[in-house]
């Protein structure tokens, strides 16, 4: 798999992972005002792709770094 495909599957995962953990103060926010909702299941998934797609550029950079060298 290459490092780019990765990072963003990663970046999918945890937004996932975020939406499903929040999920009862999504309902929360839908039942407050639709709007809020909204915004707020849209923060989440944004904010949980972009930190699983730096989490996975980190993980892909110490693979490249500690990767051993053939000769």
């Amino acid at each position: 798999m290459s490092n780019f495909k990765r990072m963003h599957m990663f970046g999918g995962m945890l937004a996932i992972l975020f939406l499903v953990w929040q999920f009862p103060k999504c309902i929360e926010a839908f039942e407050e005002e639709w709007q809020s909702g909204v915004g707020f299941i849209s923060s989440l998934a944004i904010g949980g792709y972009v930190f699983g797609c730096l989490l996975g550029l980190g993980l892909n950079l110490l693979k490249v770094l500690f990767e051993k060298k053939e000769p």
